[in-house]
């Protein structure tokens, strides 16, 4: 949540729109409320210039996993691990992982990191390429501040849209009219058809407000 205006530099005017929509549905009125949904945080590491913000909005941190996660939810994945732990023990595994590895070893007949490798070093190289551009203009435009500026995780994405922007002039929140719901159905509609000769014809008749009985048995 942010109460002071001052805080929502940089960010587009539709996302500071939905997070007072966020705000006032969470009856905070006057204030602004960002989610670790998508649609929400996605958005505000992206263009939020306030990186102390960034930084506790971040879902890597511990902090923000946290608060997303209910008490429930954290217990249900312990024990999902714990007794895949058991099962592979059990199996003569040491952990889960050994035995995950070993059934795709059997399925594939050849090691599943020959495959991995394929896509790890090319994508390796070229992160490390993209994450000395973004530590370069980060320094550039942090030049003066105290303790310098080293490249962190919430860095990442609003880096990358600056640089997007000075490179390629692109700025995606300009392209989000463009790219609605029913544009890009259609459009997709219309790939599946050039592709594939398919057509969709609309049947509002099975919209129905009456909820049908189920058929007998």
């Amino acid at each position: 949540m942010i109460d002071r205006r001052e805080d929502l530099a940089g960010l587009p005017p539709d996302v500071i729109g939905a997070a007072a929509d966020a705000a006032k549905a969470a009856r905070l009125p006057g204030k602004w409320v960002f989610g670790l949904q998508s649609p929400s945080i996605w958005p505000f590491l992206s263009y939020a210039d306030n990186r102390e913000l960034r930084a506790i909005s971040s879902p890597p941190t511990p902090a923000a996993a946290i608060t997303a996660i209910s008490g429930t939810n954290k217990r249900t994945p312990a024990r999902q691990a714990s007794l895949r732990q058991e099962r592979s023990q059990l199996l003569g595994y040491r952990t889960f992982a050994d035995f995950t590895s070993k059934k795709r070893w059997r399925r594939r007949r050849r090691p599943s990191s020959i495959s991995s490798n394929r896509v790890w070093t090319p994508a390796r190289a070229m992160a490390i390429k993209e994450a000395a551009a973004l530590q370069e203009m980060g320094a550039t435009e942090r030049r003066g501040f105290r303790g310098g500026f080293t490249l962190q995780p919430w860095d990442w994405r609003y880096y990358t849209e600056k640089i997007r922007k000075s490179r390629y002039d692109l700025d995606e929140e300009a392209l989000r009219p463009y790219f609605s719901l029913d544009r890009v159905r259609d459009g997709a509609f219309a790939v599946a058809n050039k592709l594939y000769g398919l057509t969709f014809t609309p049947r509002p008749d099975l919209l129905s407000t009456t909820r049908r009985s189920p058929p007998s048995r």
